[in-house]
């Protein structure tokens, strides 16, 4: 029973939501695990070792709480169920005052078996009463109890409600052995406004559940131009696609800019990598960003494209190749077995400045070495006689994408509404207070009331 109590405390779910909101306020200073790695187990520990020893001895705990992870973590279910619980405790304590409140005025009508005795108040929640006995008959009482009621609460704040119904000033005339009732109903407009918030609060519940139980969000690393990342397991694929360079600027004009595709299933949409973009598809919000600086190189003869390139240890030829360069510093490598030569491009301190050379592995010639600073193009010899390669290459930002489905998101601002409106029913404590006044032989009177907040019956000094 003591249990029971602790669980109807308003106060024990606001400090639950308070602690779900503290812990994810400090979740989001620490880094969060990428969806893609959650899919697989091996890559997910990996990433989790690696974070949590740049904790050093707070690591383990941190993890243990889930918090590097945390709209996945058991912590984070037990809270919402137990703010769940909570909140349907309070949900139903409300729709059990509505219910009282609504059969409260037919016990004005009620019969009573033996003059006096208090009525059975419905409803499950606390009464509070009082009996006392008066030195005077119910009728001269009577004037003086209703004008009491009224003074203490006054109209604009409560409704009151009596029978036998008075006329004018005074009560009724009655038989004297009949017993006067008065009904004080005061806030009820405020239980509208608590179940308003108390539905918001469950929608922004239910929105959470929907999250953790449905949801999932994908960070992958920097997507450097003409690549693709494939997430099989959500039907998704974000690419990187630039158009060939025969001649950049018709290209461009053309409308052959440099996109990211993002396709789901059978849908799929374009974002102008140029500037941040954002894109909603299938319920999926995608967001990408340019950040670091990228090149791409193509291999060209004359006026068409040739597989001549290849990455250090990699088997096969491509046309084109595309790098991100993070840092200051930053260098990358292309061959080009059929000439034997290779490339090097190093990312100079100066904005959008890179460093070219052209090396050759047979052939003691002295490195070629270029600085560009935008598109640029580089002649190297390739074949028997006078063939020659030409290298174009471009500047292009490399992405940061993310890619979140978060299931009925759009909705937080109506439940945040909700709950703002609804806030107001806690500024009054909605009460009622009934009023039994009968005669006690002999020439005397004995007074009842009951009510769900002491302090209500504490106003009433009649015969005091």
């Amino acid at each position: 029973m003591r249990i029971w109590q602790i669980l109807q405390q308003p106060l024990l779910l606001i400090g639950v939501a308070l602690l779900i909101l503290i812990l994810q306020l400090v979740a989001q200073t620490l880094p969060q695990m990428p969806g893609q790695f959650r899919e697989d187990a091996v890559d997910g520990a990996r990433w989790l070792l690696s974070t949590q020893e740049r904790y050093g001895g707070l690591g383990p705990l941190i993890a243990g709480l889930g918090l590097f992870d945390f709209a996945h973590s058991f912590a984070l279910r037990l809270l919402l169920a137990l703010l769940t619980l909570l909140l349907l405790i309070q949900l139903g304590n409300l729709l059990a005052l509505f219910q009282r409140m609504r059969h409260l005025p037919a016990l004005l009508q009620q019969p009573s078996v033996t003059s006096g005795d208090p009525l059975p108040i419905p409803g499950l929640g606390s009464v509070y009463r009082r009996r006392q006995a008066l030195a005077t008959p119910p009728a001269q009482m009577a004037a003086q109890l209703e004008q009491q009621l009224r003074q203490s609460f006054p109209r604009r704040q409560a409704q009151i409600l009596s029978h036998p119904q008075p006329v004018g000033d005074a009560p009724a005339e009655t038989d004297p052995l009949s017993e006067r009732r008065w009904l004080v109903l005061e806030g009820q407009s405020f239980l509208y406004l608590r179940l308003i918030s108390w539905l918001g609060i469950g929608l922004a519940l239910l929105i959470s559940w929907l999250g953790v139980l449905y949801g999932w969000q994908v960070d992958p690393s920097i997507l450097t131009p003409n690549s693709e990342l494939r997430l099989p397991q959500r039907n998704l694929l974000l690419s990187y696609q630039v158009a060939p360079s025969a001649d950049t600027v018709e290209n461009r004009a053309a409308g052959n800019r440099p996109v990211l595709l993002v396709r789901l299933g059978d849908e799929s949409g374009q974002i102008p990598v140029e500037t941040e973009g954002q894109l909603r598809i299938g319920g999926v919000d995608v967001r990408s960003q340019p950040v670091s600086p990228a090149l791409i190189v193509e291999s060209w003869r004359g006026e068409a494209r040739l597989a001549a390139l290849s990455l250090p240890g990699q088997a096969g030829l491509v046309e084109r190749l595309g790098f991100t360069f993070p840092t200051v510093g930053s260098e990358e490598s292309i061959l080009i077995p059929e000439a034997e030569l290779g490339l090097r491009l190093v990312r100079l301190p100066a904005e959008n400045r890179f460093l070219v050379e052209v090396v050759s592995s047979v052939s003691a010639q002295e490195t070629q070495r270029t600085e560009i600073s935008a598109d640029d193009a580089i002649v190297v010899p390739y074949g028997a006689g006078d063939g020659t390669l030409i290298l174009r290459i471009r500047y292009l930002p490399g992405l940061s994408v993310s890619a979140r489905y978060q299931p009925a998101a759009r909705w937080i601002w109506l439940a945040l509404l909700l709950a703002i409106i609804g806030a107001a029913g806690f500024l009054r404590r909605p009460r009622f207070l009934l009023c039994q006044l009968a005669p006690w032989p002999q020439d005397r009177s004995v007074l009842v009331a009951q009510s769900d907040d002491p302090s209500v019956i504490k106003k009433l000094e009649i015969g005091e």
